[in-house]
């Protein structure tokens, strides 16, 4: 490894170690599930197992004859659609499958009371043509087919001129990318591109490419194909990220809002002495996932001077790195279900690994002597549902949006498709929603028919809220695809359903509060009321961010940015930003006002990789049950006073007195009181029920001018001036 210094430094605390705390009681239950197989004759005899996830109410359709449930409607339609990705990837002949369909079909038909809408279900399949792509799995599904919004979607479908499709061999490939580049990328100036309007998605079919991708503001590199392993790009550099500026006081601060996921990465350039591979050196809102990296990986970067870059991260999830994870700079860090066969050598405060194969061991806070890390490792990840993802079949030039299964106690990635559980969905039945076009309303009648939307990359002025109300279904966006409210109005409104995906998109308020009080509500009912969810099924939030100010010189308001109501929600890389700084520079007084960034009602929710910034009230308000945060950054607000912040007792983390189960794994809260002093008497309150649930929570002043008299309630030391970026940690 390189001998760069890594800035802002950083003393040791006790050297504890502290794995689960003994109050921890997991969200997790194993899925249920049983075995179901229909014997298919391939020369000598071939069986196929068929097992899926259970929903409420739903059995596994050739489950035993003393089964007492009837299968359900959402049930076929997911083990048609699975037995049609079977048969597409050549598993399965057509006579095979047919048979296998009948099967299924004649087991559906048996089933006790069946409803309209089963009927409905079942002329989509008795006799359709071989060539018929049936309706994807995941919610109610509208079958008049003389409704425009019901009708089938081309596939491949028409994407607008912000989606470039590429193929090996294609000989514009590198001054497509190079282009965009220079329109949101680049150092001069310093963060170029930042609060750009121009939005990007450079989707790669499977082969090997050579060119060299830089990714900046608004960009997002996607493989097509079925595993990482299908998109390879072989070039020095590969997909890259730099940080946003060679001043390593600023380095990769404010590097966010870019993507990238699905392929493999040999790249093998050296980026300063000692450091060669992949590079990645980004903040917050710039998230990796679904990758798989030859050799090392930095997610840093040093260019000049005396240091390397700061760095303010981060989330890597899904992936499989056969060299080294080097954070370097990095102040924080969250890693989901990776696997590492190198070395994790180093950490400045909060590098927290969960259900990561090779992951360093604990240990709270750096060591007097620095050998020892800030490291939180959690073996085992509790529930989670990948972010869904597009393939494409290379004969047909169809696309397929694959909606992983949640899955419950895993380590290490899943590349893999598994037809049992994981939902493969046509573009038969997904919409995709062009910025140019659309609006609300006609993205909203593609909902309610029950179809997917993706987002193309763009930015979408909403006069009314885009509303998901069918159980699975998914509103993906591409290159960072930009939901802008307007009217007073939420820009995404979950209904009381299970399975829902939320992935891919940047929010952003408008000039007037929400009416319902959240850019993005999940659930409508009080959890009392019928919002409890399902552990087997959960709403997923991946990559989600919301800001209140930045590219626009107005201001912008919202009460709360992200208001969950449900039960069973998983956040997977949630970033919440109230504007510190805009087009117009530094951001003062209150300007953008937003009271909270997260509040909690639901049981049982789960954040990996959470952050919220500089909201005017408490940052997290947590009133739910049995709630679990892996990872959480936090600064408070840098431009209020004492008297409107301090002493009214804002925190960066509250858990409301009364909740009996709660856990945290690497919280922190960082203070920047850049315009008045003011100080806080403690960055995290919980009921002392759950004090010892927290695990390795840390406080850190970063500048300024205030105080952080404790971390966690009256625990933990304080941190003023005089201790830029040196933690206090509570061990």
């Amino acid at each position: 490894m390189s001998d760069v210094a890594f800035l802002p430094l950083e003393t040791g605390r006790d050297r504890l170690s502290r794995n689960r705390p003994r109050r921890f009681v997991s969200p997790r239950c194993p899925l249920l599930a049983a075995g179901v197989a229909v014997a298919l004759a391939l020369s000598a005899v071939t069986a196929i197992a068929l097992t899926a996830a259970q929903a409420p109410g739903e059995v596994h359709l050739l489950a035993g004859a003393g089964s007492s449930t009837p299968p359900s409607d959402q049930s076929l339609a997911s083990k048609l659609l699975a037995l049609a990705e079977t048969q597409r990837l050549g598993l399965l002949t057509k006579a095979e499958a047919s048979e296998a369909k009948q099967a299924l079909l004649s087991q559906f038909v048996g089933a006790p009371a069946a409803t309209e809408p089963k009927q409905a279900l079942l002329s989509q399949f008795v006799g359709a043509p071989a060539t018929t792509e049936p309706a994807a799995a995941g919610g109610a599904v509208n079958f008049d087919k003389s409704a425009g919004a019901a009708a089938d979607e081309p596939n491949p479908p028409k994407w607008p001129s912000s989606v470039r499709v590429f193929a090996p061999g294609d000989t514009d490939i590198q001054a497509t990318v190079n282009a965009a580049f220079a329109v949101n990328g680049g150092h001069d100036p310093p963060n170029h591109g930042e609060f750009s309007d121009a939005r990007f998605a450079f989707l790669f079919k499977p082969g090997e490419y050579t060119e060299d991708v830089p990714v900046g503001y608004y960009t997002q590199v996607v493989g097509l194909g079925a595993t990482p392993d299908d998109v390879v790009f072989t070039g020095a550099k590969g997909v890259f990220c730099e940080e946003g500026s060679y001043d390593f006081t600023s380095g990769a601060l404010t590097t966010f809002w870019r993507a990238a996921e699905n392929f493999r990465s040999k790249a093998t350039n050296t980026w300063w002495k000692g450091a060669a591979g992949m590079l990645w050196a980004v903040s917050q809102a710039a998230p990796l996932r679904r990758i798989h990296v030859d050799g090392n990986l930095y997610l840093w970067q040093y260019t000049n001077g005396p240091a390397a870059g700061f760095a303010s991260g981060g989330f890597l999830a899904n992936a499989q790195l056969d060299g080294d994870l080097s954070f370097g700079s990095q102040q924080q860090f969250l890693t989901r279900n990776a696997r590492v066969r190198g070395t994790v050598p180093e950490g400045v405060w909060n590098m927290v690994f969960v259900g990561v194969e090779g992951a360093p061991a604990n240990h709270c806070g750096r060591g007097s002597d620095g050998a020892d890390k800030p490291f939180v490792t959690v073996d085992r990840t509790p529930i989670v549902a990948e972010k869904p993802y597009l393939t494409i079949d290379a004969a047909t030039g169809r696309y397929t949006l694959v909606r992983p299964a949640a899955r419950a106690d895993t380590t290490g990635p899943a590349f893999s498709f598994d037809a049992a559980s994981d939902a493969a969905i046509p573009f038969s039945r997904v919409y995709v929603a062009d910025a140019a076009i659309d609006t609300a309303a006609s993205i909203n009648a593609k909902l309610d028919a029950g179809k997917h939307v993706v987002l193309a990359p763009g930015i979408f002025d909403l006069d009314a809220p885009l509303r998901l109300t069918h159980a699975g279904q998914c509103l993906l966006g591409l290159g960072l695809a930009t939901l802008r409210a307007s009217n007073g109005t939420a820009a995404v409104v979950v209904g009381d359903v299970d399975g829902v995906r939320v992935a891919g998109v940047l929010i952003e308020a408008g000039a007037t509060d929400p009416a319902g009080g959240a850019l993005l509500t999940w659930g409508t009912s009080a959890p009392a009321d019928g919002g409890r969810g399902h552990v087997d099924n959960p709403g997923v939030l991946s990559d989600v961010f919301v800001r209140v100010g930045g590219p626009r010189a107005a201001e912008t308001n919202a009460a709360t940015m992200v208001h969950v109501r449900r039960g069973h929600v998983v956040g997977d890389n949630v970033w919440l930003w109230r504007a510190d700084h805009d087009v117009g520079g530094l951001v003062k007084e209150s300007k953008n006002k937003c009271n909270h960034a997260l509040v909690v009602d639901g049981d049982d929710a789960t954040f990996y990789g959470l952050a919220a910034e500089h909201t005017l009230k408490d940052l997290v308000v947590w009133r739910g049950e049995r709630g679990a945060t892996y990872f959480y950054q936090s600064e408070l607000p840098y431009d209020v006073t004492q008297e409107t912040f301090g002493d009214m007792g804002y925190v960066g983390y509250r858990v409301v007195e009364g909740v009996q189960e709660h856990v945290a794994f690497g919280a922190g809260v960082y203070t920047f009181f850049r315009d008045h002093p003011v100080t806080v008497a403690t960055g995290i309150s919980v009921p002392k029920a759950v004090e010892s649930s927290f695990v390795a929570p840390l406080g850190v002043f970063l500048n300024g001018l205030g105080t952080l008299s404790h971390v966690l309630n009256k625990h933990g030391n304080a941190t003023s001036l005089g201790m830029n970026g040196k933690p206090a940690y509570v061990c």
